[in-house]
């Protein structure tokens, strides 16, 4: 029902995907306790509603686009149930903006491989680390992603190499000029990167309960596409290697997040979804593809609920 229902992109199914998410995040903001009705914190709120719209609305282009992800929204529905899961990255603030720039960053590198006349642009990638830096300085391991990936597509030249440091150095030179000319320190303390091993708040079962079972789903999926992976070769292995690379990283970055309180699993929605997206497709029986969304699905509304 709900698997066979997303597979199609007709404008109502859409429609119902943005419902759904609109329920999920004014739920989640209207029970927050420290917002009220009355206070102008809705300003922000709203704020942070249109760039998750704009996070999930830029997704789903990227997946319908993408050849390999096929023309469904099966992918999109999975991020809004990741969302539900993990309700904090509804506020996450900066990590949204980190978040659409790893997207764009996924989109770009995803087509690395291509042989056709349009390059993506490694400078752009580059710029868009730079970008994402000075949010959250930690996204500095983005740059190992761009690297795995000209890697992984045997693009590995001096020229591939300089771009996207070039690309990277742009923003924060201008950082530096501006910081120089104002006489502020804005540039080193973009620099200060802080860290924290603390997983004390991964024991709180709002948090350890949806992450056990996003783990428990995505080792069963990369296990289960995997062999197929292997067995082929062409834009499929190449595009399912990326967005392991991807999960890689975001995990990396969310490792060393400073202050840990589940919004930083933001930065993992995107490659989970298509991971998890690709072992759906592997599933033949109908009715175990239907008891799997139905399952993460009362998973994420119960989580969601109890989270308030």
């Amino acid at each position: 029902m709900l698997g066979n229902f997303f597979e199609k992109t007709k404008p109502i199914n859409s429609i119902v995907l943005c419902f759904v998410f609109c329920i999920y995040y004014f739920t989640h903001i209207y029970f927050l306790e420290e917002i009220d009705i009355k206070d102008t914190n809705w300003l922000p709120a709203s704020f942070n509603f249109i760039l998750n719209f704009l996070f999930l609305f830029f997704s789903t282009i990227v997946f319908s686009k993408n050849e390999v992800l096929n023309d469904n929204l099966q992918y999109t529905f999975l991020m809004i149930l990741f969302y539900g899961m993990f309700p904090n990255t509804f506020t996450a603030d900066h990590l949204i903006l980190v978040s659409i720039l790893f997207l764009l960053i996924y989109n770009k590198l995803s087509k690395l491989e291509t042989n056709g006349r349009k390059k993506p642009s490694l400078f752009d990638c580059g710029m868009y680390v730079g970008i994402s830096v000075l949010f959250y300085n930690w996204t500095i391991v983005f740059l190992i992603y761009i690297l795995l990936c000209i890697l992984l597509a045997h693009k590995m030249t001096l020229k591939n190499l300089i771009r996207p440091v070039l690309g990277f150095t742009t923003p924060l030179f201008l950082l530096y000029t501006f910081s120089f000319v104002t006489d502020s320190n804005l540039f080193n303390e973009k620099f200060n990167f802080d860290y924290s091993f603390n997983f004390d708040i991964y024991a709180n079962p709002a948090i350890q309960i949806p992450l056990i079972i996003l783990l428990a789903v995505l080792t069963i999926s990369i296990f289960s596409v995997l062999p197929r992976v292997f067995t082929v070769s062409g834009p499929f292995r190449f595009q399912y290697i990326v967005s392991l690379q991807m999960l890689l990283i975001g995990i990396t970055a969310v490792l060393f997040t400073a202050e840990k309180n589940g919004s930083e699993f933001l930065l993992v929605f995107v490659p989970a979804s298509i991971i998890l997206g690709h072992f759906v497709k592997i599933i033949n029986h109908r009715g175990i593809k239907e008891a799997l969304f139905l399952g993460l699905s009362f998973t994420s509304v119960f989580l969601l609920i109890k989270h308030l």
